[in-house]
């Protein structure tokens, strides 16, 4: 790394990318999607810089790990919250907003 700038495999970052964001995808466990998100944000806006092409539909095509997230309520009879945007939706704005900040 020199100035800040390196070279990067952009197959090996978009495979990277892509597995990171199948599996934020598949989860609803409110605490990993909770820290996964601003890295997630960051790895993506990096990707989309260094020219890696990201497939947004990654927890379509990926392959199942046979891993499952569960979450323990305080409050089991409480229905969860409803959320006015998706989850793709405050990904996708969380990265515009790094994507602003990181070029200042």
């Amino acid at each position: 790394m020199e100035n800040d700038e390196c070279q990067v495999d952009q197959v090996a970052l978009a495979a990277f990318a892509h597995a990171l964001l199948a599996r934020h995808q598949r989860t609803r466990h409110a605490i990993v999607l909770a820290l996964s998100e601003g890295v997630l944000a960051t790895l993506l806006v990096l990707a989309e810089r260094a020219g890696a092409e990201v497939c947004w539909t990654a927890a379509d095509n990926a392959q199942d790990d046979g891993l499952r997230d569960f979450q323990v309520s305080p409050h089991p009879t409480s229905p969860a919250p409803s959320t006015e945007k998706t989850d793709e939706d405050q990904l996708r704005t969380r990265m515009r907003e790094l994507a602003r900040f990181m070029a200042r």
